[in-house]
Order: structure tokens, then sequence, then C-alpha cells
């Protein structure tokens, strides 16, 4: 197997993986190789045998590519193409993390991060790739079969791999964002997070509670329990004393600033503390109910189970205030160590008034 180049993109940033393509073929002598990019005409992506045929492919990856672009799209499949090209069965493979944003993905296995936007950044790509053989093919054998290719790479050197350079940063500019979107939002809100290990109990819990019968309600309970316990005590609040919206949300739970690594059964804690306070008297059952919806939320979310309505409202701390809201998870974002992220939005929501007597 000759040198193998796989582009990781999502397919609606097929634009800057062809860029990237077709450089490396016309420019930076791959012309003849194996470059695999999903969104090119023919690049062969057999429906049901999608992954199988994926799985291959990265097996003899000797250059894997990740094209980034916005933090907050879905990169699972990227994370996954990632986790198979640096397993145990595959060739020795350098990992570029090719960054078309502004921020990086929370990825550490890569080998060399370049940033789209900085022409030193694609420079130091270049002579890596044009002079240092052992960086580029870590596979010895890569090496022997393909030592004209190495040999043609060797011939390049000074203004030569800067004019290359050049070519990929020209090629790059006019595909990549140069303004990430920007996004306001109107309502109160918090983020939250939940470490791996503690995300890595919730899953063995929810596959422990699946190997049960619909029977065994009382196991049942006890796994419910213990996952809501881990939920309460390890999903800790993220601050931003930056942002009003956020501010005002941790007021709701009687904050004037939330101090980082404050978990959520410390954040309803203070909510009944600052209930008790306000009212003249400890929340009744039916005003703490909202409390058991919003950890049911988190563990959900948790699991990757979409969102149910909540059937009790969260309620002021403030005895004059008749303000009802719901919190609801309404975004997640997992980390490539296996962290949850949670974003939380406070909607205010019409109380539910009594009928009157006839």
């Amino acid at each position: 197997m000759g040198f193998t180049t796989f582009i990781s993109h999502r397919h609606q940033d097929a634009r800057i993986a062809k860029a990237v393509h077709d450089v490396l073929r016309d420019r930076w002598f791959l012309s003849g190789h194996d470059i695999h990019v999903s969104s090119l005409p023919g690049a062969g992506r057999p429906g049901n045998d999608l992954n199988n045929f994926l799985r291959e492919a990265l097996s003899e990856t000797d250059l894997f590519i990740l094209i980034f672009t916005e933090p907050d799209e879905d990169w699972s499949y990227s994370m996954w193409e990632l986790g198979v090209v640096t397993g145990k069965d595959t060739k020795d493979t350098r990992v570029v993390v090719m960054n078309c944003a502004n921020s990086l993905p929370r990825v550490r296995v890569a080998n060399l991060e370049v940033d789209a936007h900085d022409d030193a950044s694609i420079r130091n790509f270049a002579e890596l790739f044009f002079t240092n053989p052992e960086w580029l093919m870590p596979h010895a054998a890569t090496r022997k079969s393909e030592k004209k290719l190495l040999s043609d790479l060797g011939d390049i050197a000074g203004e030569g791999i800067v004019t290359r350079s050049d070519d990929m940063f020209s090629a790059l500019q006019k595909v990549i964002p140069h303004a990430r979107p920007s996004f306001t939002p109107r309502l109160e809100h918090m983020e939250f997070r939940i470490e791996a290990e503690f995300a890595a109990k919730i899953r063995e819990l929810e596959a422990k509670a699946s190997k049960l019968s619909d029977d065994e309600k009382e196991k049942h309970e006890k796994i419910r329990e213990d996952a809501l316990k881990i939920i309460s005590e390890e999903v800790k609040a993220i601050p931003d004393a930056t942002n009003n919206l956020a501010t005002q949300a941790a007021r709701r739970f009687g904050y004037d600033e939330i101090a980082p690594g404050t978990s959520l059964s410390q954040l309803l804690a203070n909510w009944s503390r600052e209930y008790k306070a306000n009212h003249g008297k400890a929340p009744a059952k039916k005003s703490r109910q909202w409390q058991d919806d919003f950890k049911t939320d988190f563990l959900r979310a948790t699991q990757g189970s979409t969102s149910r309505p909540a059937k009790n409202n969260m309620v002021s701390i403030r005895a004059s205030d008749k303000t009802e809201l719901q919190p609801v998870i309404v975004g997640v974002r997992r980390s490539g160590d296996g962290a949850v992220d949670f974003s939380v939005y406070f909607f205010r929501v019409a109380r539910t008034k009594k009928p009157k007597a006839k």
C-alpha cells in the first residue's frame, strides 16, 4: 500500500476539503496517490458498508487531516474517524488538525495543529511535509515503498517550499470562514459540565439497567437513584460573570456570582434556602418538584436521550415575584475526552391559574 491521505471533514465544509485536496494533488506531489475525501464525486461511499469501508481506508492512512471549522457543530463522525485512525490495528499515522476557525477542538492526539489563517503556520506544515520523511511517513514500510515520492519532495527546498506553502494558504483563504457567525442569546441561560469519568459511570448504570427485566422494579429504581445522585453531585456550573443574562440566571438560584465548580445539588440547596428566607417558610413539596424534572433532564441529556416537557415550573425565590420558568437543556456538546457540556435556557411560562369557583 502506497502513501495514503485521509481528509476528514463535515460535508458542509466540502469546499475547504476540496481546496486542500487539490493543492496536495497538484502542488504537493500527491497526484497518483490515494487522497480520500468523502464529499468528492467518485469517492466511493457504499451505503450499508460505509463504516467497514472507512475502517479499511483509515487503517492504511499515513496522513490524517481534520478540517475543523465551527466548534458548536456536530463533530461526532470526525471524532469517530479520528478514533479509528489512532487505534491499535492501524498504521502509524500523522494527525494534522487544520484549524479554520478561531478556536481548536478538544483533540489532544494531533501531531500538528495548523492555523489556516496564518501563513507561517501553514509554512511550518509544508516544511515538515517536504523535508522530514520520518515525520510524514512514520511507517518504515511506507518510506521504503515511496522512495520516488520522497525523492521528489526532497528536491523541493527554500523558495520552492515557500511557493507551495503560499499555494495552500491562498487556496484556503478563498474558502475558509473569516468571521465566526455571532449568536446572541435572548433568554437567561447557564452552562454546565459533567467530567468524562462521571459521564462514563452514567452510561455504565444505563447498560446495567438494560440487562434487567421490566419486573425488577426495585433494581431499576436503585440504578436510577444512583444515576441521579451522580448528576446532582458531578454536574458543575460554568459561571460567566461577564454575561448579564447568565448573571440573571444565577440570581434565580440566589447567587450574585456562582463560584466555579458549584454542583447542581449546591445550586438547588441554595435555591431552597433563599426561598425559605424570602417566603418565611420552606418550599412545599410541590414547589420543589421542578428540581426532580431538572435533574432528570440532565440525566437524559448525559445518556443522549431527547428532552421531555417538564410537568412542574421553577418558581421564584422572591415572594413578590410571580414569574415561573422552565429550565431546559437546549444543547449538549460532547468533547473528545468524553466530558459533556450542557446549555440550559430558562423559558418564562404562564402561571397555572386555579379555575374560579362558580
